[in-house]
């Protein structure tokens, strides 16, 4: 949709917005064309932007039939790079590390004691090996694309 600016004395007093529904007594001003919302003292709004991802300032420049605003942005430098990279393997990491905290809670069932005890010995290998599995899979996996957990015995 078509935005404006509302200026006053050739400055800008409403900035890209969409025009109102009434204005000054006006009612559906909205529905006015370009040239008659010219005189009421709005023009249309347009930026221009490279689009990288990192804003650095805007300036406005008020022409004779619209008000465009430079949007000055940059790209990201290396350690900004750097940086979202790393945070993004820690958030992996976190998100793998609690779900194998929860997969381990979910086998802590099968641990007590009266439940091992009634279990033979091939289930009880096999649980051992799956929890033993569960918490070395930070050791086990350098990248956290990678990972696969195992599969519950039980």
């Amino acid at each position: 949709m078509k935005k404006y600016c509302y200026l006053k004395d050739g400055n800008i007093v409403l900035g890209a917005q969409d025009l109102p529904i009434n204005f000054e007594n006006i009612s559906n001003f909205y529905t006015l064309d370009d040239e008659l919302l010219k005189t009421y003292g709005w023009l249309p709004y347009e930026r221009v932007s490279e689009d990288k991802p990192i804003f650095v300032s805007s300036s406005y420049e008020i022409l004779e039939d619209k008000v465009i605003e430079h949007y000055i942005t940059r790209d990201k430098t290396e350690q900004e790079i750097q940086h979202d990279f790393d945070n993004e393997k820690k958030n992996k990491w976190n998100s793998i590390r609690e779900n194998r905290n929860k997969l381990l809670k979910e086998s802590d069932v099968y641990v007590v004691s009266d439940r091992w005890e009634e279990m033979d010995i091939s289930n009880k290998q096999k649980l051992s090996f799956y929890r033993n599995q569960l918490r070395n899979i930070p050791q086990n996996f350098n990248d956290p694309d990678l990972v696969e957990f195992p599969d519950k015995p039980l």
